[in-house]
C-alpha cells in the first residue's frame, strides 16, 4: 500500500495493525519508510528509519508475507538483492562456533554500538568470553556465553538486574541498518573521495 509521505504511511500503518489485531489475522502489517534525508546533504537518515528499513526489508527477502506500506519516494528508491538483506541478520545457535571478534566487527557493521552495560536496542558489549547484546523487536536483551569460539548458551536477561530470565536454544540479531559498512569500506570510500577532491569530514580517514 502507497501513501503520500512517511506521515500519512505510519497512520495508514498503525489503523492496519490495530485492525488486524482485533481479527486476529495471521498477517502484521509492515512499514518501510523513506529516508529523510538525500545524497549530499552531508546529514545521517533517522536511526529508527533506518532499523525500520532494515527489518521490513529483511522480512521481505525472506519470504514473509503481508501488507507493505510504504511513502511514494520508498517505493522509487533502489533496493539490493534478497540475498544481501539476508545475510544482514545473524542467527546464533548453541553448539555452534563463531569467533568473538568476528561477530563484534559484523554488528558494528550492521548499526549496533558497543556500550557498558547494555540498556537499550542496538547496544552491546563483550566481557570476556560473553556477549550482551539487544537486537531489535525485543523486550530484553540477550547474553551470549562462549567457550573459545563455541557457542555455551544463550539468555535473555533483565538489564536492570543483570538476572537471567529465559534460555534460549537460539536467537536471531536483527540488523539496525540497510547500509552495511566496514571500516575497510569506509577507508576505500574516504581515499576515492580524496582522490577526487570531495569533502569527506563524516568519514574515516585512511589509517
Amino acid at each position: 500500500m502507497v501513501a503520500d509521505g512517511n506521515k500519512q504511511a505510519e497512520s495508514l500503518h498503525t489503523a492496519l495493525r490495530t485492525f488486524c489485531e482485533l481479527l486476529n489475522a495471521a498477517t502484521v502489517p509492515m512499514l518501510l519508510p523513506a529516508l529523510d534525508v538525500l545524497p549530499g546533504q552531508a546529514m545521517s537518515p533517522h536511526a529508527e528509519i533506518l532499523a525500520s528499513r532494515a527489518q521490513t526489508l529483511g522480512e521481505l527477502a525472506r519470504g514473509t508475507p503481508g501488507i507493505v506500506v510504504m511513502p511514494v519516494a520508498a517505493a522509487l528508491t533502489r533496493v539490493n538483492r534478497a540475498e544481501f538483506y539476508r545475510q544482514l541478520a545473524l542467527v546464533l545457535r548453541v553448539r555452534e562456533e563463531i569467533p568473538l571478534d568476528d561477530l563484534a566487527a559484523h554488528l558494528e557493521s550492521v548499526g549496533y554500538e558497543k556500550r557498558e552495560p547494555v540498556e537499550m536496542a542496538g547496544e552491546y558489549s563483550i566481557r570476556g568470553g560473553i556477549l550482551d547484546v539487544f537486537p531489535p523487536g525485543g523486550d530484553q536483551p540477550v547474553r551470549v556465553e562462549f567457550f573459545g569460539d563455541e557457542i555455551e548458551s544463550i539468555r535473555r536477561f533483565d538489564p536492570a538486574s543483570q538476572r537471567s530470565i529465559h534460555k534460549l536454544n537460539e536467537c536471531t540479531l536483527e540488523p539496525f541498518t540497510e547500509f552495511q559498512k566496514s571500516r575497510a569500506t569506509l577507508r576505500d570510500l574516504s581515499e576515492r573521495m580524496h582522490e577526487h577532491g570531495t569533502r569527506s569530514r563524516d568519514l574515516l580517514h585512511p589509517v
